[in-house]
């Protein structure tokens, strides 16, 4: 019986994984006509930051009226993914401003945070990681500033 449950998962596994790799998108042969057609890095990053900065905006007003559905690392992720989208299209500089929007984005959800806390619709286990969100935030900051 015991081996039975660690066999059956292994080869589910093993069977995803054999799939996976047969039919994965590298495999595919690529045309010129797809590869013209294809937009460029610098579309594609733009895209990604504006996709990403709507998903956070809009979970920061979810968050307003529910706070309950939104946890902080909700934020904190999308707030990443805008970060890593608009530090890939940006030039050194601008990267420099991604990484400190993404700091004072963190501050603003530490801030929000404690009142949660305050209010009872957080834990304080959630402030201690959104504390750990802003340190992280800093020093990123910090380094693409060269500092």
């Amino acid at each position: 019986m015991r081996l039975r449950t660690v066999i059956a998962p292994a080869l589910c596994f093993a069977a995803g994984v054999a799939g996976a790799t047969a039919f994965s998108p590298t495999s595919l042969p690529a045309t010129e006509a797809a590869i013209e057609k294809a937009p460029a890095k610098d579309a594609i990053d733009t895209g990604l930051a504006e996709a990403a900065r709507a998903a956070y905006e809009g979970y920061v007003k979810l968050s307003s009226v529910s706070p309950e559905k939104v946890p902080p690392e909700t934020l904190y992720r999308w707030s990443m993914r805008w970060l890593e989208a608009e530090s890939a299209a940006a030039e050194a500089t601008k990267r420099a401003v991604a990484y400190t929007s993404h700091f004072e984005r963190m501050r603003a959800l530490e801030n929000y945070t404690e009142l949660l806390v305050k209010s009872g619709n957080a834990s304080k286990v959630d402030l201690t990681a959104v504390k750990y969100y802003v340190a992280e935030a800093e020093l990123l900051a910090k380094r693409a500033k060269g500092k």
